[in-house]
């Protein structure tokens, strides 16, 4: 069964789950196209979940970051700036490697080039989770 729903939907599941440490999970009705959104913060006049939400193969949860095919800091240096390659090893060290990657990206005026980077990637990824899965993306 193929269903068909707008990538800006898949999208903005993807970033509700994607936010919070795991503590938000999205699911896609596979027959609707309906989205269900599981959180401790979600309004409590929201309609009612269904009962069967995580034990009905009719729902699909949306995948979190770790789970998709998304670069590394390192893809982005050797794609863009090779030349930089010493300094990402630096960065990436010691704890606080993103803080302090995202923080030289802003120094050099870099940072977005690295968020266009991330976001062409997070769509492709996401679109290739959705064919895998038998979704048509509506664009």
């Amino acid at each position: 069964m193929t269903i068909s729903v707008k990538f800006s939907e898949i999208d903005n599941a993807f970033f509700f789950s994607d936010t919070g440490n795991y503590e938000h999970e999205s699911y896609m009705n596979r027959e609707t196209g309906e989205f269900h959104f599981i959180s401790d913060y979600i309004d409590p006049e929201a309609p009612p979940l269904p009962d069967d939400l995580e034990s009905n193969n009719k729902y699909i949860l949306m995948p979190y970051r770790d789970e998709l095919d998304l670069p590394h800091p390192s893809d982005f240096i050797s794609e863009k700036m090779p030349e930089q390659r010493n300094k990402l090893n630096e960065i990436f060290s010691s704890k606080g490697a993103y803080r302090r990657f995202k923080d030289w990206l802003i120094q050099i005026d870099k940072i977005d080039d690295w968020h266009k980077y991330e976001n062409q990637a997070t769509e492709k990824a996401l679109r290739e989770w959705c064919k895998e899965n038998n979704i048509d993306l509506l664009d």
